[in-house]
């Protein structure tokens, strides 16, 4: 077996014959991430418990990278791919939402591509509780984590005291400025803000929608496909 990715407690292998097994904690603190994962865009072949908190599932495929390696050989992604991860991403990151649930920090190493052009947050341990549409950074360790994220939105980079309220479309922000990554090869900074990076796709389907992610007021970004 190969080993795709890896984290905490999820693990995805490539066993035989275009077939990868992947398997993942159920546990309470990630039911609910897991319980919406899109499986429906993967072609599941075998559903296996393993016992109390550990599930598994084997779906078939043609290749199953994480997003750094699909980057390290396409280099960066076309609009096509850019507007697919933007939209699967965000629906999921949507649905997690109604259940209370946000995903205020991740990186390119926590996604999964199969088959060139579907796109998958398969790294479940960041998730956090949204009360009144906020999340609450408790301590100095969890904002160090999410302060390593070069796609972190600015109010999590902002963060001085303990324990902060902000808003969970920080979500957003970060599935913005990471697509921005992918489709520019570029990072959001003062010497490069949205609009200059932007420019290229300027008034496409990706422009308005990314613009509406990355809204400096965080109140008033959200993601909406139109």
């Amino acid at each position: 077996m190969t080993v795709i990715f890896k984290s905490k407690e999820t693990t995805i292998v490539k066993l035989s014959d275009g077939k990868y097994k992947i398997t993942y904690p159920y546990l309470d603190n990630t039911k609910k991430f897991w319980a919406n994962f899109p499986w429906t865009a993967l072609k599941i072949v075998e559903k296996i418990g393993l016992g109390e908190g550990i599930r598994n599932k084997i779906f078939k495929a043609t290749s199953v990278q994480t997003l750094p390696q699909f980057l390290t050989k396409e280099k960066k992604l076309t609009y096509e791919q850019a507007f697919r991860l933007l939209q699967m991403i965000g629906n999921f990151i949507k649905t997690l939402e109604r259940f209370a649930i946000c995903i205020p920090s991740f990186e390119l190493k926590d996604i999964i591509v199969v088959d060139d052009h579907s796109f998958f947050l398969v790294e479940d341990s960041n998730n956090t509780h949204i009360w009144n549409s906020e999340i609450e950074i408790k301590n100095p360790t969890i904002l160090k984590n999410y302060q390593r994220n070069k796609f972190s939105a600015p109010e999590i980079q902002n963060i001085t005291s303990f324990p902060e309220q902000i808003s969970s479309t920080v979500s957003y922000y970060n599935l913005a400025a990471l697509t921005v990554f992918c489709l520019f090869k570029k990072y959001l900074t003062n010497k490069h803000s949205d609009e200059d990076i932007l420019n290229p796709i300027y008034q496409t389907q990706l422009f308005w929608t990314l613009k509406r992610c990355l809204h400096k007021t965080a109140t008033e970004r959200f993601f909406l496909i139109i």
